[in-house]
């Protein structure tokens, strides 16, 4: 009988490497069907087994890890906006600081967010949160707004941003003749006063700046 020498562990090496083989390869296997293919699949073609998958859906949900294939297809823009900053007077009069003097006018084109300036990126930033929600950005783009109004020279008792948002009609609807562009819907915000001691401040800070030269 040929025996292995004394000491020698060469039978349990090579089943500690082929375990070890079989791991490496069938974990990333699991992993590939648990996070990928199995979400991937529509719940409708489980069948008897949606019972079972399901809440295995919810948990990668908790952990925001959610594949579909719509992350695979193009997120087209399906409207176009414009914000519209408007100045309010003491006397209460309007007049636009910000866009057309007709808000709802239709665009003739737009600007790429890659291309966008500052005042476009600050304006999006702005605009984007819906009017019932608080916005730091829109607070503060808003004072900004009463500085470069009293820059103007104008004294102002207040700002005002409306948003202008037109939905892109149905490609069927537009190639039957209806207009690219849908009847625009107009979202009014809350009023940011001038007339208030921080805005005050930064105005008078502002004005020694250019004062100075700065």
């Amino acid at each position: 009988m040929n025996l292995p020498p004394h000491g020698s562990t060469g039978t349990v090496q090579e089943v500690s490497e082929g375990v070890r083989w079989i791991v490496n390869v069938t974990t990333p296997l699991a992993l590939a069907l648990a996070f990928i293919i199995v979400p991937a699949i529509p719940s409708g073609h489980w069948g008897a087994l949606k019972p079972v998958v399901t809440p295995w859906f919810g948990v990668l949900r908790t952990v925001s890890f959610s594949q579909s294939w719509r992350m695979y297809t193009p997120d087209a823009n399906l409207s176009y906006s414009r914000a519209v900053v408007t100045g309010v007077t003491k006397d209460k009069q309007e007049f636009v600081l910000r866009g057309p003097d007709d808000p709802t006018a239709t665009p003739v084109g737009g600007v790429f967010f890659w291309g966008s300036s500052r005042d476009d990126f600050w304006t999006y930033q702005a605009a984007h949160v819906g009017p019932r929600r608080r916005s730091a950005n829109r607070l503060w783009y808003m004072r900004g707004w009463c500085v470069r109004a009293a820059r103007m020279g104008h004294e102002l008792r207040a700002v005002s941003l409306s948003r202008i948002n037109w939905r892109l009609e149905n490609p069927t609807r537009v190639h039957e003749g209806a207009p690219v562009l849908r009847t625009p819907s107009v979202k009014n915000f809350h009023e940011t006063r001038c007339d208030v001691g921080v805005v005050r401040a930064m105005i008078l800070k502002d004005e020694r700046r250019i004062r100075d030269g700065e």
